[in-house]
Order: C-alpha cells, then structure tokens, then sequence
C-alpha cells in the first residue's frame, strides 16, 4: 500500500508545469549581488531512477550517461559570470509550510573557487523549501554526494564544501 502511494506520488509529480523560481546567493567571502534563477520544467520518475541504480552497477561511466539524459530543469546566474547548469534529477516533496524541492546536476565549481577540486562521482544540489504562495529559502551543495533513498528518489547524502544559502527565494515570472 505505502508503493502504491509513493508511486502515485511521483506519477503525480511528473506532469509538472515549469515553475521558476529567483533568489540570492548568500555565501562568506562573495558580494550579495549574486542573482539566481531556477527553473524545473519536470520531476523524476520512478522508471528514471530505476534506470540510474542500474546504471550505478555498471560503473561510474554508464551511470553519467544514464543521469544526462532527461533534463528537469536549469540554474542561471545574473551578477557572475558562469555557465548556466541543467538539472537531471528532480524532486518535490510536500511539507508543513508548502514543499521542498531538490534538484540535482553534475558536480560543478561554482562558488567553492578553483582550489576545491575534488574527484569521483559528486553532484551539485540545489535545495528550496517553498511556501504556499512560493517564497522561501535554500542551499546550494556543491562536492556533494548523493544516496538512493528507501522511496524511490535521490537524496544528499553528505558534502565536502559548506553549502552556500539561498535567500529571498521568490517564484518568477
């Protein structure tokens, strides 16, 4: 019964209308002038994660090839000059206030500097805890290392740099 639940769950969740969301990065040793946007046009499937675990067994290389296939959203950056990032794993997840959203990507030097270089198979993870009327906050994990959770979905296991917050979280239009 609780599988039939989580699958309806995220069966629901797939059909997603793309949402935006705007915010500021908020990060010891950078200006606050770091504008960020986040778009999710979709969220991850069942089907989706199955094939990634699978993928996982075969190693480090077919698993990449797996995770960039379907692309669930981007990250923009206005103020710095990076590249935008797409997202490959989504997920939402509704709590008291509203929902929680987490987006995952390949690991990506952005904030961190050119001295925190690491290796292996490390994601960057973007988190947003929305309201009702979607507002919020979130973090951004770069070096960050990703489990499968017990309900199907990706989840932040642990993280090698402090996670720089994102404030002023607002949806776009």
């Amino acid at each position: 019964m609780a599988a039939a639940a989580v699958l309806g769950l995220v069966a629901g969740l797939s059909a997603a209308e793309k949402e935006a969301f705007r915010g500021r990065i908020l990060m010891a040793g950078f200006s606050n002038n770091i504008t960020i946007k986040i778009e999710v046009s979709d969220f991850s499937t069942l089907e989706e994660i199955a094939a990634l675990r699978e993928a996982l067994d075969q190693g480090e290389g077919a698993f990449r090839k797996v995770f960039r296939k379907t692309v669930k959203g981007n990250l923009m950056f206005y103020g710095v000059e990076q590249p935008s990032v797409k997202f490959f794993a989504a997920f939402e997840t509704p709590t008291e206030k509203g929902r929680a959203i987490s987006l995952f990507s390949e690991n990506r030097t952005i904030l961190s500097g050119p001295g925190q270089a690491y290796t292996g198979l490390l994601f960057l993870v973007a988190t947003l805890e929305i309201d009702a009327e979607g507002n919020g906050e979130g973090r951004l994990y770069e070096s960050a290392y990703i489990q499968f959770t017990p309900d199907g979905r990706l989840g932040l296991e642990s993280f090698r740099a402090a996670p720089a917050q994102i404030i002023q979280v607002r949806r776009a239009k």
